[in-house]
């Protein structure tokens, strides 16, 4: 499903079919202890934060996709642009602005005809929780708070065969095997705020981000053969990472309000590394009966378990620019931003350790790196009477993963396209938002098993062939604000 993952897995599935057939090559070929070493030390498996639009926050923030970096009104500002915050008067809460999504990644076909590895989870969708306070009697500076869910993806595949009793009962040998990998991934931005009103049309602010970051994944794998004869063969391979990070940044920005434009600038500065933790621990075993011709014995051990490693994380600098027109009941908003490249680097450095059955020494590494992309988007509003306004967005969202210097904590590299609707009912003090969004994106791998060719004389992969991996999302967004 994930270009690593299945980069990974098939140098799993290439030596299984050898293992199964014959137990003494294991031990002759060089590639399969080699895949081992690659399947223990190689890490690049990990979350999807190779897109940095893939979230929306604020009343309407969300229904218009995020296109509001110049013409954003609502507490979202203390995310999208932070000077807009001194351009309004009221004194507000953003009670929730959140939302129900659903994610479907599918890969048709992909562990063998008719057999399709698919993703499919269901959870509250990334929001924000913001309040504000105005400084001073001349309104002219303000104080905002606020708490936002950056990244949150919970992601699970996997694929098995299992033979039954009746082939070792015909004088077949009998296979089994799975592969699952599990992830978990989540980041929360903490923030502060100050605001300036530098004119009547002018305003400037600055947010302090404290960004932490949380992930955990899970890749296994094991297959085992049983021959007619009683004897057989088994491999378990395991990677298993865990690791947290705090980091700051800060995002600073202009609003312009020269009615009926608006307009808006903000700038993102890189993050400065604070602290973290993390856990590694790999796990590669073969078991083979008795010693081949030369008197090795049939078995391969290599596993280690390092923790309280120190993390490292970065984000890039990153500039954008938004503008709104209003033309009667109507605005056109549109918004773009360049993320520059992030340079290969060091996540976390675990030691070499020495493999057990070989004593080849191995040196893991777990890094990361991202290209430089450009994100735009354009939404548009109507409002139908004074407390009742339609919104629609769309955003083209592009996958900052890098097949230059590959990264061990990201996976997705198909570009996004996010599409969302909606409508803002005001009640006295009170705004509901009801909204729809849908996003879309599609790549192509390689097939990653042959569950079914297997049996018509094929191998377990076939290399050359290759599926469409499709990603989907179905959110349903509820938002409220009170203003007080």
């Amino acid at each position: 499903m994930i270009h690593y993952f299945l980069k990974a897995i098939r140098h799993i599935l290439r030596n299984l079919p050898y293992i199964c057939r014959n137990r003494r090559l294991v031990l002759r070929c060089p590639h399969f202890v080699l895949f081992l070493l690659f399947f223990l030390c190689n890490n690049s498996l990990q979350s999807q934060d190779s897109h940095y639009w893939v979230n929306e926050y604020g009343t309407r923030g969300q229904l218009l996709g995020g296109i509001v970096v110049g013409s954003i009104k609502d507490l979202s500002g203390t995310f999208y642009n932070p000077g807009a915050i001194a351009l309004s008067t009221d004194l507000t809460l953003e009670v929730s602005t959140d939302a129900i999504q659903f994610t479907d990644i599918n890969q048709p076909d992909g562990a063998g005809a008719g057999l399709n590895l698919r993703s499919f989870k269901g959870a509250r969708a990334p929001g924000i929780f913001a309040a504000r306070f105005k400084l001073g009697k001349q309104e002219q500076h303000h104080l905002a708070v606020s708490l936002l869910t950056r990244y949150d993806s919970n992601f699970e595949v996997g694929a098995r065969r299992i033979d039954p009793y009746e082939n070792v009962e015909a004088g077949l040998s009998a296979f089994s095997g799975e592969i699952r990998f599990e992830k978990r991934m989540i980041e929360s931005w903490l923030g502060g705020s100050w605001a300036h009103k530098l004119t009547d049309r002018i305003g400037f602010g600055i947010t302090q981000y404290f960004a932490l970051h949380s992930q955990a994944h899970r890749l296994q794998t094991f297959a085992e053969s049983l021959e007619p004869t009683g004897e057989g063969q088994s491999v378990i391979l395991v990677n298993d990472q865990k690791f947290y990070n705090l980091r700051a940044l800060i995002k600073s920005g202009i609003a312009v309000d020269l009615n009926p434009f608006t307009l808006g600038v903000t700038v993102t500065t890189p993050s400065v590394n604070l602290f973290g933790k993390g856990s590694v621990f790999w796990n590669g075993f073969a078991d083979v009966e008795g010693p081949d011709s030369s008197g090795q014995t049939g078995a391969v051990l290599i596993s280690n378990y390092q923790k309280d490693l120190s993390t490292r994380l970065k984000s890039p600098f990153s500039i954008a620019a938004g503008a709104s027109y209003a033309f009667g009941k109507s605005i056109l908003h549109i918004a773009i931003e360049h993320f520059t490249k992030l340079n290969q680097f060091a996540v976390m450095e675990p030691e070499s350790f020495r493999a057990q059955s070989s004593g080849e020494s191995i040196t893991p590494t777990v890094q990361h790196a991202l290209r430089a992309v450009t994100n735009y988007g354009i939404g548009f509003q109507y409002s139908f009477r004074i407390d009742h306004t339609f919104y629609a967005g769309f955003r083209r969202d592009l996958s900052a993963w890098t097949p230059d210097a590959p990264s061990d904590i990201t996976n997705s590299n198909w570009n996004i396209n996010h599409l969302t609707l909606g409508t803002v009912s005001s009640f006295k003090q009170l705004d509901i938002t009801f909204g729809f969004g849908y996003s879309f994106g599609k790549d192509v791998f390689e097939r990653l098993v042959d569950f079914i060719g297997i049996d018509r004389g094929g191998d377990l992969l076939d290399e050359y062939d290759f599926n469409d991996v499709k990603f989907r999302r179905y959110k349903l967004i509820l938002g409220l604000s009170l203003s007080l």
